[in-house]
């Protein structure tokens, strides 16, 4: 009997890989005997550390279109049409059953190269409005796999089913000491934008605690590697002024889970991938959306998760004294903190993986 063949598009940032890596792990535990084949862009994660996984990976040079100038947009148009190309002989080659992507640029050519070879394809979007690709992939999909209930008013509804965001492996690890008052992550590739800001705030959100009389206050940060010198130099200089701070910054962070276990506050970004990972933690959020994200995506799941009582917002355009007192609100009004958390330990989930690959799989036996 022929082993059973996946492919699965990943794309340039850690919220489209780690869905990825996700669903491939769970088509493993499902068939352990089956083959998976990685489809990326070349260029994608030069500004992520090395990823660790054993699968196959294929690469396409790709080039993004939305947002971009007259002259890449004509260069992203002629790369689709040689990607789709060198993708049918992946595909001819690999010869998969089904194909999965999770959007991003890359999923274009590899979705389009599935419908040409007639393979069963699978959308997963994991923001509450799609980006391009989906769009266009999502009409060609067998099914599609939806994070927030308002993707509904983006898709054909009879192919979707809402079975949440596929993530990395958070397991809780028991009840973990909560030793970190804040984490700062602005996304896989960091945050130029969301590190000023919270730096902009930061001397007087450090004098307010010097009032509450605190002994020790932890920051983590995770910066990426254009930030990290800089924020690294002037978390020293803070940590020399104020003798009860403890102020650790990483380019990137790989054990998530551990962090996010150990966290009182997060402020991040809204992508949909750390919004489904910290659902299934014990921290109160401020989300941060991107100014001008694709289809302004961010502020609409930023939007839905704080109408359902998951989430405060801060935006770019607001004063970083706003930034400040939701900060110390969430940190030290235990009121407010608690009903956060009570909502979330409702919509915690971290088996979409697994739900999405049985979905496909039932799929495949009909």
């Amino acid at each position: 009997m022929n082993k059973r063949k996946f492919v699965i598009c990943l794309g340039a940032t850690g919220g489209h890989i780690f869905p990825g890596i996700a669903i491939a792990d769970a088509i493993k535990q499902s068939l352990p005997d089956s083959e998976i084949l990685f489809i990326n862009t070349l260029k994608s994660n030069k500004m992520l550390p090395k990823l660790n996984f054993n699968y196959e990976i294929s690469g396409i040079n790709i080039y993004g279109f939305v947002g971009k100038s007259i002259l890449k947009k004509v260069k992203s148009f002629l790369s689709l049409f040689i990607c789709i190309i060198k993708t049918l002989l992946i595909l001819i080659k690999f010869k998969p059953e089904a194909v999965i992507g999770s959007g991003g640029f890359v999923w274009l050519p590899v979705g389009i190269s599935s419908f040409i070879l007639n393979k069963k394809i699978y959308t997963i979007e994991g923001n509450s409005i799609p980006g391009l690709s989906n769009k266009i992939i999502s009409k060609l999909s067998n099914k599609i796999f939806i994070n927030f209930e308002s993707s509904l008013n983006h898709f054909n509804k009879s192919k979707c089913f809402n079975l949440g965001y596929p993530i990395r492996q958070v397991e809780k690890k028991g009840e973990a000491k909560k030793d970190i008052d804040i984490l700062i992550i602005g996304g896989s590739q960091g945050s130029e934008t969301l590190n000023t800001k919270f730096l902009a705030q930061l001397e007087n959100l450090l004098n307010q605690i010097t009032r509450q009389g605190i002994n020790e206050f932890t920051l983590i940060h995770q910066t990426g590697i254009k930030d990290f010198q800089k924020i690294k130099e002037i978390a020293s200089k803070y940590e020399s002024k104020f003798d009860f701070l403890k102020y650790s910054v990483e380019i990137f962070i790989n054990e998530i889970s551990d962090y996010y276990s150990r966290t009182k506050l997060l402020i991040s970004r809204a992508g949909a991938s750390t919004l489904s990972e910290t659902k299934n933690f014990d921290l109160v959020n401020i989300v941060v959306p991107i100014k001008n994200s694709t289809n302004n995506h961010q502020y609409e799941n930023a939007i839905e998760m704080y109408e359902n009582g998951l989430a405060e917002i801060w935006q770019e355009d607001d004063q970083t004294l706003i930034l400040t007192n939701k900060i110390l609100n969430l940190l030290w009004n235990k009121v407010e903190a608690t009903k956060i958390l009570n909502r979330k330990r409702n919509e915690g989930n971290n088996y979409s993986a697994e739900n999405i690959v049985k979905e496909i799989l039932r799929d495949e036996q009909k």
